[in-house]
């Protein structure tokens, strides 16, 4: 079953992630020399400056002088070696990674119809789970009104009855209080809010 444009793009990506772990491996052990070249450098530059006093004050020939100096600019070398070798390791990253991204781009074309294609199932598809959810809920009231209604009629009664002059009474229930949220007892009702919805549609789990 040929691959769909994301799956391609996902393996790609995860290509580049593995490509930066490479590099991240082999970039730690190059600072590593580095350091310890560095350290080595630091090391070696202090005996030399000690040498070269005792050259001054003749205590040592300048043959063993420039003997540990040479050894100095050697290791000097060898540090920015090390160093250019860093600087390497990251130009070749971005060569590797920056072709990662051009096939990645490769499949733009592809990738963005099914976006606009995911976007249109989605669409269609919320809205018919919307319809199903009002036509359930149309569902659900009819007995609840029904229990209701006589409700109205008895308000009725009682102004024909000449003990009220106005129905005060509902024949439909109460809407607010069974399908909105509760402010009072911090329930959620019926009523989906932006926020469930937002929450709902980047809910991972």
């Amino acid at each position: 079953m040929a691959k769909k444009p994301h799956e391609k793009i996902n393996e790609l990506l995860q290509k580049a992630e593995d490509i930066k772990a490479g590099y991240a491996e082999g970039k730690e052990t190059a600072m590593e020399e580095v350091a310890d070249l560095k350290e080595e450098l630091a090391t070696v530059s202090e005996q030399v400056k000690e040498l070269h006093k005792a050259y001054i004050l003749n205590q040592i020939t300048a043959d063993a002088y420039n003997a540990e100096k040479k050894a100095l600019e050697v290791l000097a070398e060898k540090v920015k070696d090390a160093e250019a070798k860093v600087s390497l390791i990251d130009n070749y990253e971005r060569e590797d990674l920056q072709k990662v991204f051009y096939e990645i781009k490769e499949l733009d074309k592809e990738y963005t119809k099914q976006k606009q294609q995911a976007d249109s199932d989605l669409y269609k598809k919320s809205r018919e789970l919307k319809k199903q959810y009002l036509d359930s809920i149309a569902e659900a009231s009819k007995e609840y009104i029904a229990i209701h209604r006589p409700n109205y009629r008895i308000g009725e009664l009682e102004v024909d009855a000449g003990l009220t002059k106005m129905n005060y009474q509902h024949g439909s229930g109460n809407f607010h209080t069974t399908m909105a949220s509760n402010w009072y007892t911090n329930e959620k009702g019926a009523v989906v809010t932006v926020q469930e919805l937002e929450d709902a549609f980047y809910r991972r789990k």
